[in-house]
């Protein structure tokens, strides 16, 4: 298995590289699986090619740079491989395919509710979550929401993935089992 870890963060080897991405490499690490990450702006079609999933980082909080430079994401839209975005990458994804990014600030632990079962949170607890950001996203068109609170927290198209919430905090078992079961 060959995945591609994005990093969304503003700058490439930032701090936030240790707080966002590092813990997704660290889980996936523990399965023996072949991994590659990039910062967003070395994304090319090689890389694309070569992995076989695509894993897209948070960001600090004041960092949403990303969401100005949302053409340079316009593969996700025709990637047929499965796609993971945690919070900022969730957010991006969710912008890909039209949704609102919108003003809403939740930090700390928060509890939300599962809606729909799927092999992705399959053995995961995410009756608590660890929330993070200043944004969200409204549920796409052709998505359906797995879990939420006051906003989705989950969604999912095919097999990609917007999780607003950080998983590599405290739900590590969902990056697992994107790695391992989600084709």
């Amino acid at each position: 298995m060959r995945v591609l870890i994005i990093d969304l963060c503003f700058e490439k080897d930032s701090l936030h590289y240790e707080e966002f991405v590092r813990p997704v490499i660290d889980i996936i690490k523990s399965e023996n699986i072949d991994i590659r990450v990039i910062h967003r702006k070395e994304i090319n079609s090689e890389v694309l090619f070569w992995s076989e999933k695509v894993i897209l980082c948070g960001t600090a909080l004041k960092d949403d740079f990303y969401l100005e430079n949302i053409e340079d994401f316009s593969w996700i839209e025709s990637y047929e491989k499965p796609i993971l975005g945690i919070c900022a990458g969730g957010q991006l994804i969710a912008k890909i395919f039209g949704s609102k990014i919108n003003l809403g600030t939740e930090i700390g632990m928060f509890k939300i509710e599962k809606v729909k079962d799927d092999l992705l949170i399959e053995n995961v607890d995410i009756s608590e979550v660890y929330l993070l950001h200043n944004n969200y996203f409204e549920n796409p068109k052709g998505f359906e929401v797995l879990c939420k609170n006051i906003y989705p927290q989950l969604i999912k198209k095919k097999s990609i993935y917007c999780c607003l919430f950080h998983p590599e905090v405290r739900n590590k078992k969902l990056i697992t089992n994107f790695v391992l079961n989600i084709n």
